[in-house]
């Protein structure tokens, strides 16, 4: 199977190119060869390689980043999940495109695959949920949803949350919110997102572990397995953005539970 996947050196296209199967051929685009946000360089990167599969995973996925730079986060954003879709029809792929739960509104029950996405609090949320929109003109859609994602970047550095945590200096304050989040490791959802698109799966599937955690867990499980020491205090808990996971259930997809991803991405960090 062909695969193209664009915005491949961030956490999840990292992770893509690292758990393809040797029958795969799969070629990473990043942004200074391909920005999402030019339907012509999408197109002829889509028509040089002609891929079965287009994977867009290429967003500014960080709420900072989308504040002091609006227009940006949504042409990335948005234009991005649009140019992609017009590509993917254009040269008959599969199109893969990423989102988050970000894209619906806080609430008290875990939001299924079906609910129309509902976030209009801030650019982040809005530009996601409008890619979201965005995404279904393509023919053939899988989209993929997850949540407080954690892994490296292709340089090696620790990303999303537990990069964050992992950065903050020994002795620092950690105030981390007990608000309930679904979490995921990169490689986990990579290789539900390789095992759906080869066998050309469509529709919506929410990729996150089993059950959900909070950041405050989060920063403790951290600690507890790198020694590291913080003062870690509990803030608000707030209403949270749960993801059912009926439709990945349903296809036999379940990630691991989020103490052993901790584990192997740990043991995996420790051994160089």
């Amino acid at each position: 199977m062909r695969i193209l996947v664009l915005g491949a050196v961030g956490l999840l296209g990292t992770a893509l190119s690292a758990t393809a199967s040797p029958d795969t051929d799969l070629v990473g685009l990043a942004h200074h060869d391909c920005d999402v946000t030019d339907f012509e360089q999408v197109a002829a990167a889509t028509a040089a390689h002609r891929p079965q599969v287009l994977i867009n995973a290429a967003a500014i996925p960080h709420t900072r980043a989308c504040e002091v730079d609006p227009v940006r986060a949504r042409a990335v954003n948005i234009a991005g999940a649009r140019n992609c879709a017009q590509a993917a029809n254009r040269y008959r792929a599969l199109l893969v495109q990423i989102s988050g739960n970000i894209v619906f509104a806080p609430a008290e029950h875990p939001r299924a695959e079906d609910e129309y996405p509902d976030n209009t609090d801030g650019v982040l949320g809005q530009s996601k949920a409008a890619a979201d929109s965005a995404a279904v003109a393509a023919d053939r859609l899988l989209l993929v949803r997850t949540a407080c994602l954690f892994g490296n970047h292709a340089d090696g550095t620790p990303g999303g949350l537990i990069g964050r945590i992992l950065a903050t200096p020994d002795g620092a304050t950690l105030r981390m919110t007990r608000t309930a989040t679904n979490a995921a490791h990169t490689q986990d959802v990579a290789t539900a997102i390789h095992r759906l698109a080869s066998e050309l799966h469509t529709g919506t599937y929410h990729l996150v572990n089993p059950r959900p955690t909070t950041p405050y867990e989060l920063a403790r499980a951290v600690a507890a397995r790198t020694g590291r020491i913080w003062n870690i205090e509990p803030t608000d808990l707030g209403t949270p953005r749960l993801l059912a996971t009926g439709s990945a259930t349903a296809a036999g997809i379940e990630l691991r539970p989020l103490p052993i991803a901790l584990d192997a991405y740990f043991a995996a960090m420790a051994a160089g």
